[in-house]
């Protein structure tokens, strides 16, 4: 999936909008409104967030800081078969920018 900037896309096609020819052409105008209706389409999608990036450090995510998940009788299940946290759905690849 590729993330794009919802208010750039929209300012763009507002632009385009503005560039159409202004006279009382019904063809323009249809233009016109169709690019606007797009664009009020386009405000009232969800915005996706992007994920955040971090690692386990002493069992714990270092983006939300919750404990590495357990299986149901409370084994460990080791940090490297984690790829997700459990709690906020980083990503643990390791490619936190971190201070520790």
């Amino acid at each position: 999936m590729e993330l794009i900037d919802k208010n750039a896309l929209v300012e763009y096609l507002e632009r385009m909008g503005n560039e159409i020819y202004a006279g009382n052409d019904e063809y323009f105008i249809g233009q016109k409104a169709g690019l606007m209706k797009v664009v009020s389409v386009i405000m009232t999608f969800p915005i996706v967030e992007e994920r955040q990036h971090g690692h386990w450090k002493n069992g714990c995510c270092t983006v939300c800081g919750e404990s590495a998940a357990t299986d149901g009788h409370f084994d460990f299940i080791a940090e490297e078969e984690q790829k997700y946290c459990w709690n906020c759905g980083a990503i643990m690849d390791g490619k936190a920018i971190c201070d520790d």
